[in-house]
């Protein structure tokens, strides 16, 4: 099986490439801060990201 990595930067990049829209990438970015905040408040965050 092939396992690809993308860091955050790759992941917005790409998501601006496809949109076009820095609102996109904001939300991305924002929804990424909300699901960590979620995890570490669930204590299941695992120090990915």
């Amino acid at each position: 099986m092939l396992k690809e990595t993308f860091d955050d930067q790759d992941w917005f990049d790409q998501l601006y490439d496809t949109s076009e829209s820095t609102r996109t990438v904001d939300c991305a970015k924002t929804s990424l801060r909300l699901f960590d905040h979620f995890c570490a408040s669930q204590n299941m965050f695992n120090g990915i990201g």
